[in-house]
């Protein structure tokens, strides 16, 4: 899975950045899609996989940081994380 390429040259500084971002998010949230993407890369059945990774996507819609996130991008304003 790649989601950026970099040159050597700024590689450290990219990989800063990244880590700033996920550190920045809720850990409740991170743990559960973490733990989901694994789980759903060793799932052969593909039918599975997409059923597995949509219940997973319901339930992190429970998580009280959920509404937080929703609602800071509808008010166009940094969330207030909880976890």
């Amino acid at each position: 899975l790649v989601n950026q390429v970099t040159s050597a040259k700024a590689l450290q500084t990219t990989t800063e950045i990244l880590a700033r971002k996920i550190a920045a998010a809720p850990s409740e949230t991170i743990t559960i899609g973490k733990a989901a993407f694994y789980k759903q890369a060793s799932m052969e059945d593909l039918v599975a996989a997409y059923a597995y990774g949509q219940d997973v996507m319901v339930n992190n819609m429970k998580i009280p940081d959920a509404e937080e996130g929703i609602g800071a991008f509808i008010d166009k304003r940094k969330p207030v994380w909880k976890t």
